[in-house]
């Protein structure tokens, strides 16, 4: 790390520095969903209730992707430790069999008195694949979060699910 300054002043938050020879640098994985493309099929992801596989190809024509019908609901629990007040984008694919039926990811979140604070949602009713993205402000004091799926009574296809923090804007602090 270098910096130079003249008659300024630098602040920096969240720096990570990883000891290495790799060009170019290793990227940081800093999703919360951890198998979000299902390439490791159900690793890390919960069901209840419904039909749920995992198919293939995923949604760019290679890959896996989730498969859900008969009101399936798929979730990942997420510490609420993770959250720091701060806000993060939830992302995804998602596409339906039939035109009409809607097909949903969400993001739940409590707080210590299991009050719900966070309770949004990605629809999909097309049935061509789309990405849907949605920036959500997390407050403090988040005890426990969930990203899920929910499906109607027809097939409902899910990809590349992500819920990663939202870049701090840079701040300057110049001189006197």
């Amino acid at each position: 790390v270098y910096l130079s300054t003249t008659q300024s002043e630098c602040q920096f938050d969240d720096v990570t520095l990883i000891a290495g020879t790799a060009t170019p640098p290793p990227v940081v994985n800093n999703d919360l969903v951890d198998n979000g493309g299902f390439e490791a099929d159900f690793a890390n992801w919960g069901r209840y209730g419904g039909i749920s596989s995992i198919s293939t190809p995923g949604r760019n024509g290679a890959g896996k992707a989730l498969q859900t019908s008969s009101f399936a609901w798929i979730q990942q629990d997420l510490p609420g430790t993770a959250f720091r007040g701060q806000p993060y984008t939830l992302s995804g694919y998602g596409r339906s069999a039939t035109s009409g039926n809607t097909c949903s990811i969400g993001l739940l979140a409590v707080n210590a008195l299991n009050e719900i604070v966070i309770n949004i949602k990605l629809d999909f009713s097309a049935t061509a694949w789309e990405q849907k993205t949605l920036r959500q402000d997390f407050p403090r004091g988040v005890a426990w979060a969930g990203i899920y799926t929910a499906s109607g009574a027809t097939a409902c296809f899910f990809d590349d699910i992500s819920l990663v923090p939202v870049p701090a804007s840079p701040k300057y602090t110049l001189g006197e």
